[in-house]
């Protein structure tokens, strides 16, 4: 036993179970732009490897990339500058115009991965959400009503119709009082760091997607459900 004076033995507080899985769209539950490039290029007749962005599947050939994860410029900044790189070939240098063409089969771009997690959560009684910042800006109107994986979820979060950008701390906030539990309840999977640090800032419980590893990822998610 422990004499008086002995310090008191320190005791960790347990991890709150999960009630609500929140989703970032882009990454976690749809394929990276990057891997959809193949894709692209076919819908567009574009030669093969005309787009050679390689984002997180490596870095150190993609400066802009780089200025991104840094903070010189934001998400947005990336895609608009890569969406009029491509304009000679998609007709348009909106980002919408990208994002339209490469994700315009639902069957090829969303992950069964992230499919299989949905499932897991579900049968399990958790509520899900996505809580991304572009899906309205950077889709065709209509896209989200033909994605299976959207119209499952308990509730949509856009930043693009909340005017509230991750990693804002308020972006979680309208997040987690849509799903209606606490932060520390809330496991959020996102790719990129950034995001994951403002998810952490206010409470929530994280697992940083790795999409060289979506495999792993989702493993590292179930082990806190």
């Amino acid at each position: 036993g422990r004499s008086p004076g002995d310090a008191a033995p320190v005791v960790s507080a347990p991890t709150p179970v999960v009630e609500a899985v929140l989703f970032d769209m882009g990454g976690p539950v749809a394929r990276t732009p990057f891997e959809m490039l193949p894709y692209l290029e076919r819908v567009c007749g574009a030669p093969e490897r005309t787009f050679d962005w390689t984002g997180p599947f490596d870095p150190e050939t993609d400066a802009l990339w780089q200025r991104m994860q840094a903070g010189e410029i934001t998400e947005r900044d990336y895609w608009h500058q890569r969406a009029a790189q491509a304009a000679p070939y998609t007709g348009s240098p909106d980002v919408r115009r990208l994002f339209t063409l490469a994700f315009a089969d639902p069957r090829e771009c969303i992950r069964p991965e992230a499919m299989a997690m949905l499932d897991f959560c579900q049968d399990r009684g958790l509520r899900t959400g996505i809580l991304t910042n572009d899906m309205r800006d950077f889709n065709e109107p209509g896209w989200s009503d033909r994605v299976e994986f959207v119209q499952r979820v308990d509730e949509v979060i856009d930043g693009s119709i909340t005017g509230v950008l991750k990693p804002d701390p308020r972006a979680y906030d309208i997040a987690v009082e849509a799903l209606g539990t606490a932060p520390a309840a809330t496991l959020f999977i996102d790719d990129q760091p950034f995001n994951i640090d403002g998810a952490q800032s206010v409470g929530l419980q994280t697992v940083w997607f790795d999409v060289t590893d979506p495999v792993g990822s989702y493993a590292r998610a179930r082990a806190l459900l």
